[in-house]
C-alpha cells in the first residue's frame, strides 16, 4: 500500500481524537489501527464521527477488520473517493453549495 495516501487533514483529526493520539505520533498509510488503540467500541465511535463529518454512510460491506486494519485500508475503503476537498481544508458533501 502506498505510505504517501494523501487524506484530509480532517480525517486525520477524527482519527487522532477517536484514538487519544497527539501530535507526536506519526501516522502513515500502513500505521496499524489496533496497535493504535483501535478496539471495537471505538471503531463504531470513528465510523459515526466520519458518517458525520464527510456526509456520507460506510457500507455495510466496508464494516469488516480490514477496513479498520490500517490509517491506509480506512481512507481508501471508503473515504478516499467519496470526500471532497476544497483548498486546504475538506466540506462535508452535505454542506456544499
Amino acid at each position: 500500500m502506498d505510505d504517501q495516501l494523501h487524506w484530509t487533514p480532517l480525517f486525520e483529526d477524527i482519527v487522532r481524537t477517536n484514538l487519544g493520539l497527539g501530535p507526536e505520533t506519526v501516522l502513515s498509510a500502513s500505521s496499524s489501527l489496533p496497535d493504535l488503540g483501535l478496539d471495537s467500541r471505538s471503531a463504531v465511535n470513528l465510523s459515526v464521527d466520519l458518517e458525520e463529518a464527510f456526509g456520507l454512510l460506510f457500507p455495510d460491506d466496508a464494516l469488516i477488520a480490514a477496513t479498520f486494519a490500517t490509517v491506509g485500508s480506512l481512507w481508501g475503503a471508503v473515504l478516499k473517493e467519496q470526500a471532497t476537498q476544497v483548498g486546504d481544508g475538506t466540506v462535508p458533501r452535505h454542506d456544499r453549495s
